[in-house]
Order: structure tokens, then sequence, then C-alpha cells
């Protein structure tokens, strides 16, 4: 190679800058001779100056030559997964690379709701199983879908009868159980959801949650049979009787007297030494008066009473 006499410095072209290569789902590192080396190209300084033929000899010899193997090193790259929980809660991975095993996305909770699906990077179709497949790339983001939960309400009404809402959900304005009622019984209260003590007033407040039970509590009804008398003779002791029951009254006038009116409820009835009261659903009254017989008014006559005495 000549230089030419009034050159004072050359510019010669002998070296190579390697390319920077894309590869899907990863990050470039760089590029690494046999030995593990990191190199950027060969015989870098592709302008290198030389003053003279000696200087340009002499920059030659520690170029490199022959064939090289270079190999490029790559890392996975890694997406991010944001999610929009609608006020939910779930836990779930934030990141993934191409290199991440299959993995479905843990579905949220949120109190009063029921999740119907994400949205997002899987479609705009709300879906309840949504997984990232490996070999997957790009950033991802999902929104979680609501509805509001119906919770049931059932009843144990025993035998009784009410008109009552059988479902409600979180946003639904407090309201009062309508208490049941059941012929020849008291209603006492509601026990189930509201706990072990009977309630008569029971209400489910806006903001509740869950399903909800309740058993009507009845006590039977007891009825009065009250009696009096009037004149000799006796009557069964007032008492009570539980509804639907039947019990008895007994009348007995005293020896030489007879019963000479008998009133149920203030209506008089055809004297009985028994009256029978069936299938019980109200109080009662029995009133009997007793007379002397004429037998006896003769005997108490000869006995000496006066007719004023026995009020004759």
């Amino acid at each position: 190679m000549l230089i030419h006499s009034r050159w004072s410095t050359c510019n010669v072209l002998y070296g190579v800058t390697f390319a920077t290569p894309t590869k899907t789902g990863y990050d470039f590192v760089g590029w690494y001779d046999a030995k593990g080396n990191k190199i950027t190209g060969i015989n870098e300084g592709c302008n290198a100056k030389f003053s003279d033929t000696a200087d340009l000899y002499s920059k030659l010899k520690t170029r490199t030559t022959g064939n090289i193997s270079v190999t490029a090193r790559w890392t996975p790259h890694n997406y991010t997964i944001s999610y929009n929980l609608n006020s939910g809660s779930a836990s779930n991975k934030t990141s993934y690379t191409i290199e991440t095993d299959t993995f479905t996305l843990n579905n949220p909770t949120r109190n009063g709701y029921t999740f119907t699906g994400w949205t997002g990077s899987n479609g705009i179709t709300a879906q309840t199983s949504v997984s990232i497949a490996k070999g997957s790339t790009g950033n991802k983001s999902y929104t979680a879908n609501w509805r509001l939960t119906d919770y049931l309400i059932t009843y144990n009404l025993n035998g009784g009868t009410a008109n009552n809402k059988t479902s409600y959900n979180l946003e639904t304005e407090i309201f009062t159980l309508n208490n049941p009622t059941k012929t020849g019984y008291t209603f006492v209260g509601w026990t189930g959801s509201n706990g072990t003590t009977p309630q008569k007033s029971v209400s489910i407040s806006k903001g509740s949650t869950g399903n909800k039970s309740y058993t009507a509590v009845f006590q039977k009804n007891v009825y009065t049979i009250t009696t009096k008398n009037t004149g000799r003779g006796v009557l069964s002791d007032s008492s009570k009787i539980e509804y639907a029951d039947n019990t008895s009254v007994f009348i007995v006038p005293a020896n030489g007297y007879t019963i000479s009116s008998l009133k149920i409820d203030g209506v008089s009835v055809t004297p009985v030494t028994k009256y029978n009261f069936l299938n019980v659903q109200a109080n009662h009254t029995v009133e009997a008066t007793f007379s002397i017989t004429q037998n006896k008014k003769m005997e108490l006559i000869q006995k000496g009473y006066s007719w004023i005495d026995l009020k004759l």
C-alpha cells in the first residue's frame, strides 16, 4: 500500500459493529463470543487514523482475522398485568413473561355482589375463567364485572299465613316483616336469622347480605269458662281451656232443689246437669239458678220453717 507523501494522516475501514437484533417476547442482552465475552463488533474503530505506512501496519497487526462465531443472548421481557376490580378484591399476578407457565386469574369477590366475569384483554364479553397461556406476550388489563346478588328469604309459618318478601339484595330499602296470623293462636314472634329469642318486629336493613330464614312462633290461645250460681247447688269451678279443646261443666242442684234456669253466655238453654263445650274458640259463661222443689218446701214446713223463712 502506497501512502502519498503529502498526506499527513489517513483513515482506513477495517472493522464492523454488530447490529441489535429483535426477538418477540425477549429483551436483547448482547453479543457474546465463544469465550463468553460480551462484544459489540469485530475490529471496531472502523475510522482508525494512521499517519504513515509503519503506523498503518502496526494497527493492522492487532486486528482480528478468521471466522468468528458470536451468539445473541436474551432475557424474557417482563409484561405488566393491571386490574380494575370495581370495589372487589382478589390476589393475582401483576406481571408475566413469555416463559411463564399458563395460569388462570383468581376471580375477585365483593360483598353483596356476584362476579359475572372479566373483560379487557380477553375481549368485551365477560368471562368467569380467564387464563394467560405460556408463550403469550404484551401487557394485559382486566376489568371485573358484577351484578347484585339476590338473597333468599324463607319462612316456616307453622300453619299461619303472612304475605312477605321472598328475596332482597344489598340495595333493597329497609323493610319489616309482616307478622303472620293463625286461628286460635297468638303470634309470639319470629326466630331464626334474627336469633333464638322470638321478636314481634323484625326488619332487614338496606345493606344487609346473606340468605335469611324465619320461623313463626305461636302460642295456643287459652279461654276461660266462668261459672256462677244462684240458689242451692254447685257448678264446676271456673276453668281454663285451650283452643279447640273440649270440656264439660257439671251443674248439680242440692237435695230438694232443681235447676230452674241455665244460661250459656247470657242465653237461656234447657237446664241440664252437664253442659258440654266442644271445640272451644272463645271465653264462655255458665249461669245456673237453683230453686227448691215443692216436696222440699213441705218437708221444711213440717219441720217448723215458716213461709217467710222459706221465702215463699
